[in-house]
């Protein structure tokens, strides 16, 4: 069994700046080796759980556990946590999109999926072909974290898209949404999530990407895909090709297709 762990990094509190949603495939062996080191670098920071950004923030302004740690042992948990991340991965997956963008092209024009759904659909079918194209005979738990405001309509999604074979090449056994206090490979999605997200806000903003998120990223196998506008379009005018319009090119991509 391969397991899928994501979670969501989106800018500030607002919905309508950059959202990221970017986790990790692992093996049995790499969800045992990373949960066991995860647990102790918690217990060595007298961490409940790891969450980038209360990691990053400034002293002033960290809450909870976070606040009887000092900037250096944020910075000392931050690294140890880039160092276990890296050891037990099989591949990384990363979606980014400007939520506005998404809005105006897709979503207001008829595309009935908001933009946390539509990456988790791409989670979904990305994972599936590395899986299928790599190890094909093994099949798919998917994880997110839980609590994000359009849960249901992602729930919903991959309930219809699970229920496809494609012809045999449909790789998903489950999908569930977990608490990120409850699951140490879905804090590790929340450390290249936050650093996927704040990657593209500083090329946005003309700014040298940060030295801990190219430690993260460099030399290990990460798909990372920008749905920019020139994608998005691209994306539109596919599916209006194939399906007369948007809001019949959703129904199809996201329904039960015994429906």
């Amino acid at each position: 069994m391969i397991s899928a762990y994501f979670d969501e990094s989106a800018e500030g509190s607002s919905t309508t700046g950059l959202l990221s949603v970017s986790g990790y495939v692992l093996d049995g062996a790499g969800v045992e080796g990373l949960v066991r080191k995860w647990r102790g670098m918690l217990s060595d920071f007298n961490l409940p759980y790891f969450h980038m950004s209360e990691c990053n923030a400034c002293s002033k302004h960290r809450k909870g556990a976070y606040a009887m740690l000092s900037d250096d042992q944020c910075d000392k948990c931050a690294r140890q946590a880039i160092r276990i991340a890296r050891e037990h991965q099989l591949h990384g997956h990363s979606f980014v999109l400007d939520q506005s963008e998404y809005r105006q092209i897709l979503e207001n024009e008829g595309f009935g999926c908001d933009p946390y759904t539509f990456m988790v659909w791409a989670a979904y079918i990305h994972v599936n072909r590395w899986v299928h194209e790599t190890r094909s005979d093994e099949k798919i738990s998917l994880f997110f974290e839980s609590g994000y405001s359009s849960q249901a309509r992602a729930s919903e999604l991959l309930e219809a898209v699970s229920q496809d074979e494609w012809g045999g090449k449909n790789h998903l056994a489950s999908y569930t949404f977990v608490k990120k206090e409850e699951s140490e490979p879905c804090q590790a999605a929340d450390l290249i999530a936050w650093h996927v997200r704040k990657g593209y806000e500083y090329l946005r903003d003309g700014k040298r990407i940060r030295p801990d998120t190219r430690a993260l990223i460099e030399n290990k196998k990460t798909l990372t895909i920008e749905f920019d506008s020139k994608l998005l379009k691209k994306l539109r005018d596919d599916f209006c090709r194939k399906s007369g319009d948007l809001k019949e090119a959703s129904r199809l991509i996201f329904s039960n297709p015994e429906e």
